[in-house]
């Protein structure tokens, strides 16, 4: 497991000088099965929203949604925007990833997606 966590630091989090396992237990298991077909699933939206998002605006909210576990204002004073471009936003990434980050499943498939994907 210590190994799983000291690849998926190396890759995901290169700027983290600290790791716990305890906090990156599932994105270390994640981590060990990234190259499984099945894991593409996972992916595919996030591979839609990064094509839509030139600015990466998109992925940083998102990032933001799933850390603040879904909390609307907390999330949104952490971008520091407003509530409705917080939702506007959500909807934009419902919409080009076909998954909605509003509703329970579609906030843990995108989460467990990002945990696959670099921090740029």
């Amino acid at each position: 497991r210590v190994r799983d966590l000291l690849a998926y630091g190396r890759e995901v989090l290169p700027g983290e000088r600290l790791l716990s396992l305890a906090r990156y237990r599932l994105p270390a298991l994640l981590w060990r099965h990234r190259n499984d077909d099945a894991l593409d699933e996972l992916l595919e939206p996030l591979q839609r929203i990064r094509a839509k998002d030139a600015s990466g605006q998109l992925l940083l909210t998102l990032r933001a949604w799933c850390a603040h576990d879904g909390q609307s204002q907390a999330c949104a004073e952490a971008l520091g925007i407003h509530r409705n471009s917080l939702r506007y936003r959500l909807e934009r990434i419902a919409e080009v990833g076909e998954v909605d980050p509003l509703r329970m499943d579609g906030m843990l498939s995108l989460y467990l997606g990002l945990q696959l994907l670099p921090v740029e």
